[in-house]
């Protein structure tokens, strides 16, 4: 893979080396197709950060992770929230997208460049990217 096409990409392994849990909030339920079951939203009062979500993805133990607009990455449990930001290892907060390899592990795509999650928490893939 070329560096250009990994900075688009977000590595996340299942453990947590992130510093901050915060208690979700109830999201909001809105309908789907009858008989198919239902949405839920979630936003910055229900402890997602960031404002815009550019990408989703769902790892082995079915944590969900949401690649954000400024509010680097956050990971949901079910119950919680998780954040990953530039004070975890991040390249910047704003992340773009999440590549989830087929070892299980997780790449993220960052303004300044692709992240990869090792055991020892966050590394940047390459030289940071400055725009």
């Amino acid at each position: 893979m070329s560096f250009v096409f990994l900075n688009y990409l977000l590595l996340v392994i299942s453990s947590c080396f992130c510093s901050e849990r915060i208690p979700a909030g109830p999201g909001t339920v809105v309908s789907g197709v009858p008989g198919q079951g239902y949405w839920r939203t979630f936003e910055g009062t229900d402890g997602l950060s960031g404002g815009i979500v550019f990408a989703i993805l769902e790892d082995r133990q079915g944590y969900l992770w949401f690649a954000t607009s400024g509010g680097g990455v956050s990971r949901y449990n079910g119950q919680t929230f998780r954040q990953f930001t530039t004070q975890d290892g991040l390249a910047h907060n704003n992340v773009w997208a999440i590549l989830k390899a087929q070892d299980g592990s997780l790449w993220f795509g960052t303004r300044g460049g692709p992240v990869g999650m090792t055991e020892n928490g966050l590394k940047p893939f390459g030289p940071k990217m400055v725009w």
